[in-house]
């Protein structure tokens, strides 16, 4: 890990995940907390390409599942589960998925994920991603490209 030792000498805290599609085609962001999270990202990045024909390494729920540890999971670009849904007006099922990868990874490591990229279809995911109306009392984080707001959601 030259990178990680790299920017650690410089004061640079690096941030190390990957952007995966499920079996579903969904997308999904996953961001490492720590040395479980590597290896279980590596071990995802790896079996998702070993048991796909080349060109379409896909992680299924059960590998998602098994190695979870140590992940931060955003929802993901438009292409992700609940900014698909949301756009398509689907705010219920959109929620339930939220709900459902709160569960699956923990209420401190699942974020919404906002990205603005001056697209007209990025600005209708942000405001339909936006007006999930996540609880108040979580603070907004982010950068110029991407804003992460901690669930919970408001389900009904």
């Amino acid at each position: 890990m030259r990178f990680h030792q790299a920017a650690r000498e410089r004061g640079i805290t690096p941030i190390i995940g990957a952007e995966i599609t499920l079996d579903s085609g969904y997308h999904l962001t996953l961001l490492v907390k720590d040395d479980t999270g590597y290896a279980n990202l590596s071990e995802l990045l790896s079996r998702a390409q070993l048991e796909n024909k080349k060109g379409d390494a896909k992680v299924t729920a059960e590998m998602l599942a098994l190695h979870r540890d140590g992940l931060i999971a955003l929802s993901g670009c438009r292409y992700g589960e609940l900014p698909s849904l949301l756009l398509a007006d689907d705010t219920l099922p959109a929620q339930l998925a939220a709900s459902r990868y709160q569960e699956l990874f923990g209420h401190d490591n699942f974020y919404l994920e906002l990205q603005h990229h001056n697209l007209p279809v990025q600005d209708a995911a942000v405001r339909a991603v936006g007006n999930t109306r996540p609880s108040p009392s979580y603070p907004l984080r982010g950068d110029q490209q991407r804003a992460l707001l901690p669930l919970p959601m408001a389900v009904g």
